[in-house]
């Protein structure tokens, strides 16, 4: 199947460039990277991705990057999805049990600045209940973010702080205080972690730990 080009379906909008209400099935994309004119945005706007396939494997969403009313289902792009959180994501629904192998938001640096952009979390409204690979989410208010709580855990940073790490079995390595720590250094001070595979080496000791930390109300 031949790859289609997702500048050629961007069309001009009053802002910029736009594609809505489309949808999209199992099409093959030669890559997935929208690019904003300068000053100016891209929106997606009523458009349902299913089964499609990225064929150079590369999801960049960036900040001037508007999604609204956006489905991806079952989204092969590579090792990942990438959106920066400062994107505006307004009803998105990210779901699918393979595909994409990971879900990573974070806070983009500015080039120009080479500071970090201030938090946009209050713009967006995520639902990643049914997607089942790797998540790691920073730099959005959880509370906009609807998950499944035997998939993917809300941590807090600075509630984490308050944890005896040392009553603890692994103490300084829990996943946890690391997923805890991300979330602090990369700005929000919260964020939206996957539960670690059933295969992991330590696996019995997080849900162990997880279990701790819930019922003592740090998670």
């Amino acid at each position: 199947m031949e790859a289609i080009e997702l500048a050629d379906l961007l069309e001009p909008g009053p802002n910029g460039l736009i594609l809505a209400n489309k949808t999209f099935t199992k099409t093959v994309f030669s890559n997935f990277v929208p690019r904003p004119p300068a000053n100016g945005s891209v929106f997606l706007q009523g458009v349902y991705f299913d089964h499609c396939e990225v064929k150079l494997g590369t999801c960049m969403i960036s900040p001037r990057t508007t999604l609204q009313d956006v489905v991806f289902n079952n989204f092969k792009c590579g090792d990942a999805m990438r959106i920066a959180a400062e994107a505006p994501m307004r009803n998105v629904t990210i779901q699918g049990k393979r595909y994409p192998r990971m879900l990573w938001i974070k806070r983009w640096i500015d080039a120009e600045s080479s500071s970090a952009v201030p938090l946009t979390g209050e713009n967006s409204s995520l639902d990643i209940s049914g997607y089942l690979g790797e998540v790691s989410i920073t730099g959005i208010l959880v509370e906009k973010i609807r998950i499944n709580p035997e998939l993917h855990v809300k941590v807090y940073a600075e509630k984490m702080k308050a944890v005896d790490w040392a009553s603890l079995e692994s103490g300084r390595i829990s996943s946890w205080r690391i997923a805890a720590q991300k979330a602090a250094y990369e700005g929000s001070g919260e964020g939206v972690f996957s539960l670690p595979s059933p295969k992991s080496r330590n696996y019995e000791r997080s849900m162990a730990e997880l279990k701790q930390l819930r019922d003592a109300g740090y998670l």
